[in-house]
């Protein structure tokens, strides 16, 4: 690495240390006319903590300036430079990747997340590489652009995706929507919450295995950790003899009498049964197993994947 690369590292660290101890930072709304447009959009702007004096700061300009075009773009339907990078994270990819894969020039990319206004049919491109499969087409199309080994790796990262958009069933907006109330409850009154309710919404089933039950009580698990931060119940799963095992659930017998749960709980029982209660065991397995890495079903393990599944 360069004596520059070092020299501005330390500069950007030195500015960050300064504007964090000495300067306040603030934001306002601000209108102003970008391309015979009216742009509304939030400005960054930072104040003497001693003299209550507003400071100039040529990066915030810069930043500034890349808000109003941000705001100039959303204003005419188009993907923000925000928007733009958090698609070509989502497959790791790096400025010039990304452009290849869309069949773009190398820097095309990096100008549009630097400012430039893409045109509505680049837009387009990028809008439809959100999507997975066509994001899989794009890449086996243009494939050449890379060597064997990266196309290796991004192939196995869109595999991997895929596999999170299969697990990923019930959508975040839907987590949020959920009661508050809840709280952690034993495990057999959820089994049997689960069962009778799944039987209420398939009717033409006349039963449920205690492993199908099982694995959407994993589902209840990790959901109840992405919403309310804490297990539903305390007993944790294992593997035995290739399936998702509880061993309180030995003990299950269904009952006929009513089951209470909180709402917001119930709510999240109902939510997994309408999502995942649709398909068989054996899928449900294969698809917590492709996703649970080294097999490790801790309860620790199954909040972090959560976690990053729903991010």
């Amino acid at each position: 690495l360069s004596i520059d690369y070092f020299f501005c590292e330390f500069y950007n660290l030195a500015m960050e240390e300064l504007l964090r101890n000495k300067y306040i930072q603030k934001q306002r709304v601000v209108e102003t006319l970008f391309r015979d447009e009216m742009v509304e959009y939030l400005q960054v702007y930072y104040i003497d903590s001693l003299t209550n004096d507003e400071v100039y700061f040529k990066s915030v300009e810069k930043e500034n300036k890349l808000r109003l075009i941000d705001g100039y773009k959303r204003l005419k339907g188009l993907l923000s430079s925000i928007d733009i990078r958090e698609i070509r994270n989502k497959y790791d990819l790096t400025q010039k990747e990304y452009s290849y894969c869309l069949g773009l020039g190398e820097v095309t990319i990096h100008r549009y997340e630097k400012g430039a206004v893409q045109s509505y049919s680049d837009n387009q491109l990028m809008v439809l590489s959100r999507d997975v499969e066509l994001f899989r087409q794009m890449l086996e199309h243009n494939k050449t652009c890379f060597s064997q080994q990266r196309y290796v790796q991004l192939k196995e990262r869109v595999n991997q995706l895929a596999k999170i958009e299969q697990f990923q069933l019930v959508k975040y907006t839907s987590l949020l929507e959920l009661d508050d109330c809840f709280a952690i409850t034993d495990v057999l009154s959820i089994a049997n919450y689960l069962k009778k309710n799944y039987l209420k919404k398939y009717p033409y089933q006349k039963e449920i295995s205690i492993q199908k039950i099982n694995c959407l009580l994993f589902f209840v698990k990790g959901l109840a950790y992405q919403r309310y931060h804490k297990a539903c119940f305390e007993d944790s799963f294992q593997l035995k003899n290739n399936s998702l095992y509880l061993e309180r659930m030995d003990d299950y017998r269904s009952s006929n009498q009513r089951v209470y749960l909180t709402t917001g709980l119930a709510q999240l029982c109902d939510l997994v049964i309408e999502k995942y209660g649709c398909f068989n065991y054996s899928y449900l397995y294969d698809l917590i197993i492709s996703i649970i890495s080294k097999k490790d079903f801790s309860d620790k393990a199954i909040k972090e994947k959560f976690k990053e599944i729903y991010l």
